[in-house]
């Protein structure tokens, strides 16, 4: 790799904006097809399709992990578990006490979790021990 792409932030950056594109046109998708009065339980949904594609890109392009799948996705998802509360807080703050439109509420709850999601991911759910770290 040469230049930005061996930069892990970078990487983690460009998998986290294609992803965050994707999971909130998924959302808006389901939410479209559901009704607005299903808006969490259309985040719940549209997180867990998105973080799964998520996995598979953080692992191997960000992250560079190798072996144990399994506990990985797992760790991954914990991760993600707590970014899930987060984003649901945030969004029901804006749509139920501020009354946002709930569209814009998702997309202004999903600037804040972004750098959550990297520390959590770099630090916990693909942290090897004894591995130097990546080139930041």
């Amino acid at each position: 790799m040469t230049g930005l792409a061996k930069s892990q932030k970078f990487r983690f950056l460009v998998v986290g904006v294609a992803n965050t594109v994707f999971g909130y046109l998924l959302f808006a998708v389901l939410l479209f097809s559901v009704g607005e009065e299903s808006y969490v339980l259309t985040g719940v949904v549209s997180h867990l399709v998105a973080t799964t594609l998520s996995f598979g890109l953080n692992r191997t392009y960000v992250f560079g992990s190798d072996g144990r799948v399994l506990l990985d996705y797992l760790r991954f998802q914990v991760t993600y578990t707590l970014i899930l509360a987060l984003n649901l807080a945030l969004l029901i703050a804006f749509v139920e006490f501020l009354r946002w439109p709930v569209l814009a509420a998702q997309a202004v709850s999903l600037c804040f979790v972004g750098v959550s999601s990297y520390l959590g991911h770099k630090y916990f759910s693909f942290r090897r021990k004894g591995r130097a770290e990546s080139s930041e």
